[in-house]
């Protein structure tokens, strides 16, 4: 029978379902009926275990559940473990479900306990008339509403509130209400933010600018567990490494996605491995991780090669290979059930192993003939842009055959004058460019700068440009312009009257209609047999499963490839 409440214990669990909906509302407001093509389920002992879990602990625990996204199988048995404090990176391959994962968490599809208030922030905050600061601060719900209470408490003359001011003043130094402020303005600051750029409406910023704030309001609330998808993708530079500080000194759980092995070296203090449809726990960083993987790939290797062989012994005494694999099974099952030692043991049956395959992305570049030194340098070259200041004085640099350099430096320092000194698109003031007549030099990027308020620029058939620059300078406004979508305070647009222009940017799958399947809005738009709607999603990488769910569905990643699909229609 379970213990009755107090009344007090009853208050405590209404405030914190409370303050979890309003988290849950700044999430998105994602509840569980938008993962209705996807299907979670968990073994009979666990099954079990899931209506007695502790609602008080401070870690999570689910045990052998299996995720499928229209029969199409994400997780199978796989086991989430989760412990109050730490900080995990989850990694591995595109597509096999770590968004999934974390929708599955926030929505608490799996059995997460409710003592557990957490925030997945995965989306821009709503373009606004509200400012930076004010949609960060008013993010703490109690907060304002204290305020708010105290306004009006001191407005009454009568003084017959005097007691409960006095208690609201002490609930407002509590929460430390004073230093809000500082504080969320601090974070904005970090994450790129000027004084003036705080206090401007959200409705002037990009979408990149807008997931900047919903990512500040995320740190400024500090849940107890912050899930984290990608957060350095619409980051620049110095953000990222104030973000990575920032995130070394996070005292509660966090759990972050990411591709980025140094964010990951720094803030983490375990990694989470996604690999065959299981999770795998690391201790430690992402170099650690790897070192460990490289270990345990070679043991399941090992493992696998004799299950094989194992197998191919049974089959040359005359079983059929499905014989074979499920006499195999059972003598590992007997052997798994030798080793129990008087304990209750969870584990599943043992399966067979599947063969461990590593995800590679191979990238080559032709080896070079040798060429003798001098291959490439600057010698004694000064250089500054027509009534412009001096950006390189007196520069000498060389380069051979065995040269692998990285140049950095501020925004506007010169780094992009300087690549094109070398590559010779631009002629010292004084000095010279020295190279070898054999010399071959190939460029990756062709960047469009907007250095002068008047603009020329042109495109041919031929063109393939790469439009790159910091945050807020004008990248979506230049591209806006071309596409007619705005209209120039001087000059003009010139273009063929045949040019159809297709655009793809960050909010490229916002257009799509949620409710229908990406096949469904391939076949509607182009009229497409369906089969040709399938291939087409299929070209850009779309998995088969997410061509019959619903666009709402899908990860942000997903919905890309669904909107580079149609662009290319």
């Amino acid at each position: 029978m379970s213990k009755k409440l107090s009344h007090k214990e009853k208050k405590q669990l209404k405030k914190q379902s409370k303050y979890q909906q309003e988290l849950s509302a700044l999430s998105g407001g994602q509840g569980t009926d938008e993962l209705e093509n996807f299907t979670v389920s968990q073994s009979s002992k666990a099954s079990s275990k899931r209506s007695t879990v502790d609602d008080n602990s401070v870690d999570i625990k689910v045990e052998n559940f299996s995720l499928s996204a229209k029969g199409v199988e994400l997780f199978h048995n796989a086991n989430l473990q989760i412990a109050s404090g730490r900080r995990y990176g989850l990694v591995g391959p595109n597509g096999h479900g770590k968004t999934t994962l974390l929708r599955h968490i926030a929505t608490r599809a799996l059995a997460i306990p409710s003592s557990i208030d957490l925030l997945y922030c995965e989306q821009e905050v709503e373009a606004s008339d509200d400012s930076a600061v004010n949609i960060v601060l008013s993010a703490d719900k109690n907060r304002v509403k204290l305020l708010k209470e105290c306004s009006k408490l001191e407005r009454d003359e009568s003084g017959d509130n005097q007691l409960r001011l006095t208690e609201v003043y002490d609930e407002l130094k509590s929460i430390e209400a004073d230093a809000a402020e500082p504080r969320a303005r601090r974070i904005l600051a970090g994450l790129g933010f000027t004084k003036e750029m705080q206090e401007k409406s959200t409705k002037e910023f990009s979408g990149g600018w807008r997931i900047r704030v919903s990512l500040a309001r995320a740190l400024f609330l500090e849940p107890t567990l912050l899930l984290l998808d990608e957060p350095t993708n619409h980051l620049d530079l110095n953000a990222v490494i104030w973000l990575d500080n920032y995130l070394q000194t996070w005292k509660k759980t966090l759990l972050v996605v990411s591709h980025d092995q140094s964010f990951l070296n720094n803030i983490c203090t375990d990694i989470i491995h996604l690999d065959m449809k299981k999770l795998f726990y690391y201790k430690g960083n992402f170099t650690l991780f790897k070192k460990m993987y490289v270990q345990k790939r070679k043991e399941l290797t090992k493992e696998y090669e004799l299950q094989e062989k194992q197998i191919r012994e049974m089959k040359s005494q005359g079983m059929s290979k499905e014989k074979a694999e499920r006499q195999h099974s059972h003598k590992a099952l007997k052997e798994q059930a030798r080793k129990r030692v008087q304990k209750d043991d969870d584990d599943e049956p043992k399966e067979l192993l599947e063969k461990p395959r590593e995800y590679i992305v191979k990238f080559r570049f032709p080896n070079p003939p040798y060429l003798p030194p001098p291959v490439l340098g600057l010698h004694d070259v000064t250089f500054g842009y027509p009534g412009g200041k001096v950006l390189l004085e007196k520069v000498n640099f060389g380069l051979d055959m065995e040269s692998r350099v990285a140049l950095v430096g501020p925004n506007g320092i010169g780094k992009s004058t300087f690549l094109n000194l070398l590559k010779g698109e631009l002629t010292p003031n004084k000095g010279e460019l020295r190279k070898s007549p054999r010399l071959r030099i190939g460029k990756f990027d062709q960047h469009v700068y907007m250095t002068s308020p008047l603009v020329n620029f042109g495109l041919d058939m031929e063109s393939r440009v790469a439009l790159v620059g910091p945050n807020g300078i004008g990248k979506s406004t230049f591209l806006n312009l071309l596409k007619g979508e705005l209209t120039p305070n001087k000059g003009e647009l010139r273009k063929s009257p045949r040019l159809r222009i297709g655009k793809f940017d960050q909010h490229s799958g916002e257009h799509l209609f949620p409710d229908d399947t990406p096949c469904e809005y391939l076949m509607k738009l182009f009229n497409l047999p369906y089969e040709k709607s399938r291939r087409q999603l299929g070209m850009f990488g779309l998995p088969s499963y997410a061509h019959t769910i619903p666009i709402r569905d899908l990860s942000g990643g997903q919905k890309a490839r669904v909107a580079l699909a149609e662009l290319t229609l």
